[in-house]
């Protein structure tokens, strides 16, 4: 796969990854706005913070889910574009004991061993 091919798919993602997190960001508004101003009933409504908190979280999540994947993406980029591949080996231990089992890599730089 090109880098160009690479480039593409990643923006897609990151845009996909926008959208579903500002939805959220409008679904939490939305919650707060109808705790703040109930249709139904407005008694009943305002003795249940939890509407409100939940409003809240979701539009932390979405407003976190909106801002960080664009630094995520510009770093991808930046590495992409500047950072040159190194040949490397990778050796796979798997030591079995009576309780557990450990799984070990081992990374050998410039495809030597």
């Amino acid at each position: 796969m090109s880098r160009q091919d690479e480039t593409r798919r990643l923006r897609k993602r990151v845009f996909t990854w926008r959208v579903c997190s500002g939805l959220l960001l409008l679904w939490g508004a939305l919650w707060a706005y109808l705790f703040v101003n109930p249709p139904l009933q407005p008694e009943l409504h305002r003795e249940k913070p939890m509407v409100l908190v939940a409003g809240l979280l979701f539009c932390l999540v979405g407003l976190g889910g909106m801002v960080l994947p664009g630094k995520w993406e510009r770093r991808v980029l930046w590495t992409l574009q500047h950072v040159r591949p190194e040949l490397a080996r990778m050796q796979l231990r798997v030591d079995h004991w009576t309780d557990s089992t450990d799984n070990r890599a081992v990374v050998h730089l410039g495809g030597t061993g």
